[in-house]
């Protein structure tokens, strides 16, 4: 029981590693002076993957932590920290298009897509989860703007371009989930199915 309890936490360690990087990224910074967005996004992406880890990373599967993480790694570290927003005007609409594709994939996590029709509402239940954290985070950039940062340029089409990506992101997991999850089906078997769902 002991080994085993110490095999779950040591993929603890990524995350820890990447908050203490941003943690480090904020003081520093925020002790330049001149870099206000990035010492803000750094703190909150810090504090965001700490809460995780805190709260919910021990239960959660390998692959959900490392979405988890590795977006923040995308949004933050590339995008905010080393200017890959400002060098490549595609890569905002990257980063929304590919959360838009995680967010689906973290909502079907607790869900058992057992037959056609709860496949249908349980994929619109992640379509719907995703857009919805999609919009959350365009208030959560209105917000940092106020203390500094320039995340939405001032700009209502950058809000409505975001929603959009992430829209088509969320759209493309659903149909793929849909599908993938109806040839797992096929291939279980109904004793499979029957077992399953005990």
């Amino acid at each position: 029981m002991r080994e085993g309890a110490k095999m779950r936490r040591k993929p603890l360690l990524p995350e820890t590693a990447v908050a203490i990087l941003f943690i480090c990224c904020a003081f520093y910074f925020f002790l330049n002076g001149d870099k206000t967005e990035k010492s803000v996004n750094a703190a909150l992406s810090a504090a965001a993957i700490l809460l995780f880890h805190l709260s919910y990373s021990r239960k959660a599967k390998l692959a959900t932590r490392l979405i988890f993480t590795g977006w923040f790694i995308m949004a933050t570290l590339f995008g905010v920290i080393l200017d890959f927003y400002a060098l490549l005007p595609w890569y905002d609409s990257l980063v929304h298009l590919v959360t838009g594709a995680c967010l689906v994939y973290l909502a079907k996590g607790g869900m058992r897509l057992e037959d056609k029709a709860a496949r249908r509402a349980k994929v619109l239940y992640a379509f719907f989860f995703s857009v919805s954290l999609s919009t959350f985070w365009e208030i959560y950039e209105f917000g940092v703007d106020f203390l500094g940062a320039d995340s939405q340029h001032g700009s209502l089409s950058d809000t409505m371009w975001d929603l959009i990506y992430g829209t088509i992101g969320a759209a493309a997991a659903g149909i793929a989930l849909y599908h993938l999850s109806g040839k797992i089906l096929k291939s279980d078997g109904p004793e499979q199915r029957k077992r399953s769902g005990n």
